[in-house]
Formats: C-alpha cells, structure tokens, sequence
C-alpha cells in the first residue's frame, strides 16, 4: 500500500513539474504576444500616417495639375493670339 503510494506521490510530482514548467512557456507566449501586439499597432499607426499623407499628396498633384493646365492653356491662348495677330 506504502509503495503505491509513494508511486502515486512520485507521479503528483511529476504532474505539477510538468505544469509549473508549461505555465513558465505560457507566460513567455503571452509576453511574446503582448510584444507583437504592440509592433503591430506600431505598424497600423504608421500605416495611417502614410495614408495621411499619401493623400495630402494627391490632392497636391491633382491641384499643380489643375493650375498647369490652366497655365498651359493660356500660353496656348496667348500663342494661338499671336499668330492671328501675324
């Protein structure tokens, strides 16, 4: 009875090493994750700058677009006056 008990007290041992050894690798995952988890609102955050500015960006061309098409017209006006003149 002794000895089954002593295997059974051996086994408990075992048990609880392997479980204090699995709780130690859950928390270096859950400390992994928690490092990840800010990389990636890192990364979002620099991802909505960047579309900040991309648009800035687009509405910049779109409007030196708009002011050198009206400049090119009125050289081509000018042109097109100046050769009626002639």
């Amino acid at each position: 009875m002794e000895a089954r008990l002593s295997k059974v007290e051996e086994v408990l041992t075992r048990l609880a090493d392997i479980q204090a050894r699995q709780e130690d690798r859950l928390i270096k995952v859950e400390e992994r994750l928690e490092e990840h988890d800010k990389k990636f609102n890192e990364i979002i955050a620099e991802i909505k700058d960047l579309r900040k500015v991309t648009n800035e960006l687009t509405a910049s061309m779109g409007t030196i677009g708009r002011r050198l098409g009206k400049d090119m017209e009125k050289m081509v006006l000018r042109f097109t006056e100046i050769s009626l003149c002639n």
